[in-house]
């Protein structure tokens, strides 16, 4: 009798057993998870005044500070000196900001000449042209990979006007409406940089440059004890990435970690996952964190994690 008992005692428990087991383990309703906290709002300020001088593009920067050029061959030795002391001046006046000789296919800036030149008038002149050829939207800066300027012919003056216009173009600012700066539509001898973008110039280039990693996009759909989620990190700094990861927690725990391979500049990475089993067919909310392990030096460090729950 008592072995009859302890059978049925034993049959039941097995049932309920099995029962909380395949519950726990077969897939349920798709359950879609929102966003709880959200990652990637940190924002640099802008920096530029659009009313003084402008800029093509906000936050434009090249992504390090020693700067270097490439002088055709075609430009006269005058013409070479003039570009020189430009860079000199430049630097004279953004001491951070540093420029160097290099061969033509490693050059940040790209300078040629013409004999062409559009005469305006007697004291007015278009004399060159410039300005960045190749940039990327990392959506907090734009990245100036390369520039060029075209020389033509000038009006005589003292200091390297047109040289300094056409740079100052490479590095992204646009024209002033101001007759007395540097930057106006035409140039004459008695032009000179203005203060805001001496302050802008020092403003961009004291940030250090470096990544920032955050997650773009991310959607993530929960069947009972087992999560899809597709997820896109993205590097939005300055520097490329090295090798890092991202985490995934459930109930505060680590269920399962993924690499990512360096990131250049605006680059993104794309994981997508499908039955991925989770702690608890009750788990609620999960997380994602970016370089949990800090094996990357950011702009922000505090943007690096974003929370989901269920809806």
């Amino acid at each position: 009798m008592i072995g009859k008992i302890i059978l049925v005692v034993f049959l039941i428990v097995l049932l309920g057993f099995s029962s909380w087991f395949l519950y726990q383990n077969l897939p349920g309703k798709p359950e879609h998870l929102e966003l709880v906290t959200e990652s990637g709002k940190t924002e640099t300020p802008r920096v530029i005044k659009y009313s003084e001088t402008p800029m093509f593009y906000s936050d434009m920067r090249f992504n390090h500070n020693d700067i270097s050029y490439f002088i055709e061959p075609s430009c006269s030795e005058e013409r070479e000196d003039k570009m020189e002391r430009a860079f000199s001046i430049l630097h004279e006046k953004i001491e951070i900001i540093s420029f160097y000789p290099s061969i033509k296919s490693e050059a940040d800036i790209l300078v040629g000449c013409s004999e062409d030149y559009l005469q305006q008038s007697e004291e007015l002149f278009i004399a060159g042209e410039g300005g960045p050829t190749s940039i990327i939207n990392t959506s907090l800066y734009n990245i100036i990979l390369e520039g060029k300027m075209w020389l033509y012919k000038e009006k005589e003056c003292a200091e390297p006007i047109v040289e300094l216009h056409e740079l100052l173009h490479v590095f992204g600012f646009d024209h002033s409406n101001d007759p007395e700066n540097i930057m106006y539509n035409f140039s004459s001898c008695d032009q000179e940089i203005s203060q805001d973008v001496i302050n802008n110039l020092i403003l961009l280039y004291s940030q250090e440059a470096l990544a920032d990693l955050f997650i773009s996009e991310i959607n993530a759909t929960k069947k009972g004890r087992y999560l899809d989620f597709y997820v896109e990190v993205r590097n939005r700094g300055i520097a490329e990435t090295a090798n890092t990861s991202i985490v995934l927690l459930a109930d505060n725990r680590q269920i399962d970690s993924f690499s990512i391979e360096e990131m250049d500049i605006g680059e993104g990475k794309r994981l997508q996952v499908t039955n991925l089993k989770l702690p608890s067919r009750s788990t609620e909310k999960i997380k994602f964190v970016v370089d949990s392990e800090n094996l990357v030096r950011e702009l922000y460090e505090n943007n690096n994690e974003i929370e989901l729950s269920v809806k």
